[in-house]
């Protein structure tokens, strides 16, 4: 559910609603980062890295592109 998050976008219209869900995504992950033990998070770590690295690098949103880089 998190690494689709991480790619949501939703489009209204002209606007787009998906940058609010992506930064929530990213300070999630942060958040499993700084409190989860790395053998509990080590499933899920390659499909979340991967998802966190095209967010930092290509999402259009600045706050998405410097939460997805400080999660990763």
């Amino acid at each position: 559910m998190l690494n689709n998050s991480l790619l949501f976008e939703d489009i209204e219209g002209l606007s787009s609603s998906g940058s609010i869900v992506r930064d929530a995504a990213c300070f999630i992950s942060w958040s499993l980062a700084k409190f989860y033990e790395k053998e509990t998070l080590a499933p899920f770590v390659d499909e979340l890295a991967g998802n966190l690295l095209l967010t930092a690098l290509f999402d259009k949103e600045g706050m998405c592109r410097r939460g997805a880089a400080a999660s990763f």
